[in-house]
Formats: C-alpha cells, structure tokens, sequence
C-alpha cells in the first residue's frame, strides 16, 4: 500500500510509523484509513481460533516551526486520542 519511497517501521512496543513524503495530511489520512481498513478485514488463524485485529493510528504532518519532537508528540498524541474514542479509528492533529 505504500509507495517505494515511503519508510514503515516498528516504532515502539505495540507502535508503528509510516514516513510518507511529499504527501498532504488529508492524503495522510486516507492512506492510514487504507491501511487500518485492510488490517480490519484480516482473518488470522491458528488451529484454535481466528482472532480479528484492528488498529488506532495517529496521523501527524510537519508544519512550519516543527521539530522532530514537536512532529513525534503531536503524532502520539492522536494515537492516544484515537484509543481513548473507542480504538480502530485514524484521527489527525
């Protein structure tokens, strides 16, 4: 789903980041709305059960005045909040 260009990687314990440049926020959040769409429809089995996964993203642009951190902390942030909403949702700050 991404392009050649774009970086993902593990980012934390349970945390994922996806670098995509040259890309707008509301792109942004349609690719993470793509993303979580498709890792919601998964079927994962073993020979016990078949567990349904969903995911909370936070989606973060770089503004004028950012600085790594800035950008990182406002991501995490929306992380947070899209937990705190009731999870398996993107939301953008």
């Amino acid at each position: 789903m991404l392009r050649e260009y774009d970086i993902a990687g593990r980012y934390g314990g349970e945390e994922f980041a996806v670098v995509a440049s040259q890309t707008t926020g509301q792109d942004m959040v349609t690719l993470a709305e793509r993303i979580r769409q498709e890792i919601e429809q998964l079927d994962i089995q073993d020979s016990r059960a078949c567990i349904r996964v969903t995911v909370s993203v936070g989606v973060s642009s770089l503004t004028d005045g950012d600085t790594l951190e800035t950008f990182w902390k406002r991501a995490d942030d929306a992380l947070y909040l899209a937990k705190n909403e009731g999870r398996n949702r993107t939301v953008q700050l």
